[in-house]
């Protein structure tokens, strides 16, 4: 090609380019122009990420896409701002559905969507099957309270006397926290020192207090009354609620499930930086039931869910509230019990008529 060809055709499309470059940067933007009536006008977005892939995405009725066939993701652009139904289907699952507000030039991020089948396939197992719970530390394996409620530590066949009048204690991880009977904190370390962490106020019963471990290293403690409080890096002892029948960490440490009679919340431990954007210590109501919760944990597959238990069955719900929650049941009816592991993080074990199932999500 001449030299002089070149530039023909080369300017015409480099000013068709420049020409066209601002409405690609507007598109880009979620802006689009009506030629019609000569006006501009600011749009949104929503992107899904769903742990099924192929599903079909509804936008107020309407079939848009489907989600990726690898990622099991996708992103509506240009849409309409306002407020939208966006509801997801595949064949052999229940459908999912949920409200959305849009915003100009924004992307509403709608993460961890978890589509439940019709038809949950159920593998009976044993209760020798089932993932092993967490193994008491070493240092829990040494200490006990004996018959005049004092604290012994026992190691190389040495047995020694840490406190007296012990209510409570547990070994979580490698220290030893402990209350007395005039409501005092302490903790053994592994270096042997004992410290008071302070008087935070528990009420003690007959009931002994429980004690857990997060990742991260932080402590729950509830007491006899169903106080809950809080031990991290920030504060010695935080009260959280009252009124608690459990609480568990998330496998990450972020996050808290608290279970009251007929309500579960989550607690922020961390700043969520991934909408909705919690800030830290934020507290959600998550489900509030007809019935009390007999039990309840979390989903570890993507901590982004709970499972609980009432007389009416083993169900799962998200912890996003955006738009409402989608709560499905897992298992109908009476059941003995449930349990989850961080180890199979995708299954849960429901028993029913004294017979443990197991199902995969």
């Amino acid at each position: 090609m001449e030299k002089r060809t070149r530039r023909i055709l080369y300017y015409p499309l480099l000013a068709i380019f420049i020409a066209a470059l601002p409405l690609l940067l507007l598109y880009a933007l979620g802006i689009s122009l009506d030629w019609r009536n000569q006006t501009v006008t600011a749009t949104g977005g929503v992107f899904i990420k769903s742990r099924v892939p192929r599903l079909l995405i509804y936008l107020d009725s309407q079939p848009m896409k489907q989600t990726g066939f690898f990622s099991g993701s996708a992103l509506l652009t240009d849409v309409p701002t306002g407020v939208h139904v966006i509801r997801l289907e595949r064949e052999g699952y229940r459908q999912w559905m949920k409200t959305v507000s849009v915003s100009p030039l924004d992307v509403v991020e709608l993460r961890n969507v978890l589509l439940i089948p019709e038809n949950l396939t159920r593998a009976t197992t044993s209760v020798e099957d089932l993932p092993a719970t967490s193994t008491p530390s070493t240092v829990r394996q040494r200490v006990e309270i004996d018959k005049e409620n004092r604290l012994l530590y026992s190691e190389s066949g040495t047995t020694t006397i840490l406190t007296e009048n012990v209510h409570s204690f547990d070994a979580p991880g490698d220290a030893v926290y402990f209350v007395n009977n005039y409501g005092f904190l302490g903790r053994f370390n592994a270096s042997g020192v004992i410290e008071t962490l302070g008087h935070p106020g528990f009420y003690l019963a007959k009931k002994p207090l429980s004690f857990s471990q997060s990742a991260n290293g932080d402590i729950l403690i509830i007491d006899s009354g169903g106080g809950l409080f809080l031990i991290d890096s920030q504060e010695p002892v935080r009260p959280v609620e009252s009124s608690v029948s459990a609480a568990a960490f998330d496998s990450r440490g972020d996050k808290i499930l608290i279970q009251k009679e007929n309500e579960l919340s989550v607690l922020w431990l961390v700043e969520n930086k991934t909408q909705p954007f919690q800030k830290r210590f934020t507290k959600e109501t998550i489900i509030k039931t007809p019935t009390p919760v007999i039990r309840s944990a979390w989903f570890y597959g993507d901590n982004a869910h709970v499972i609980f238990q009432t007389s009416e069955g083993i169900f799962i719900t998200e912890t996003d509230g955006r738009g409402g929650r989608n709560t499905f049941e897992l298992f109908r009816g009476t059941t003995d019990d449930f349990f989850v592991s961080p180890d199979e993080p995708n299954r849960i074990f429901g028993k029913q008529n004294k017979i443990w199932y197991s199902i995969e999500l």
